[in-house]
């Protein structure tokens, strides 16, 4: 299975296979993170949307703008690289029920991907 989380609930799965898909991660992090560049927003747009530049609706739109422009079977297919047959959680760093790409990707991949459940 395909999860979403962000980096401090994340922690407490150490048995699934973190792939980040923000351009950074926490210093603090305790696991090891494969990256997928491709799925990063990049600090412009993440930066633009902190500073109020742009709302969240120009946000995604741009990030969907970007992921129009990928291959997703490509995406999807790395993704099942890195997993090695484990559950996986695409990270980031806004917590559950915030604004997030992390959203947007699942959206996008249409793969049943679903926000990591409270245990």
């Amino acid at each position: 299975m395909i999860y979403t989380s962000y980096y401090a609930r994340a922690r407490s799965f150490p048995n699934f296979v973190h792939i980040r898909i923000s351009t950074s991660a926490p210093k603090w992090y305790p696991f090891q993170t494969e990256g997928i560049p491709e799925l990063y927003p990049g600090f412009d747009l993440v930066n633009a949307l902190k500073t109020g530049e742009i709302t969240e609706e120009e946000y995604t739109r741009r990030y969907e703008e970007k992921l129009a422009r990928l291959d997703k079977t490509k995406i999807l297919r790395k993704i099942w690289e890195l997993s090695n047959g484990k559950d996986v959680l695409l990270l980031c760093y806004e917590k559950e029920g915030d604004f997030c790409h992390r959203h947007i990707v699942a959206k996008w991949l249409d793969a049943n991907i679903t926000e990591l459940p409270k245990s």
